[in-house]
């Protein structure tokens, strides 16, 4: 919708991606991805050097039964 683009973030994303964007954001997408590897990957990939990640997700104990992955404070440090 909107230019938007179906991707599945367990596999690497389209080549024309590679270095794109200065801003990259995860509104609470990535806990749902199976192969965390990849969609942090993913997220890597297609920021420029020295561009911003944000990512807004879950926390341990935060919100149960609601994904499959959360995240410590000090994995993002």
């Amino acid at each position: 919708m909107f230019g938007s683009l179906p991707i599945n973030l367990c596999f690497p994303v389209p080549k024309e991606l590679l270095n794109r964007f200065n801003l990259v954001t995860d509104f609470g997408t990535i806990e749902h991805v199976d192969n965390q590897y990849q969609v942090f990957k993913n997220v890597h990939d297609v920021c420029i050097r020295n561009g911003v990640i944000i990512h807004t997700l879950p926390t341990l104990n935060y919100w149960k039964d609601h994904c499959k992955y959360f995240y410590s404070k000090e994995f993002f440090v």
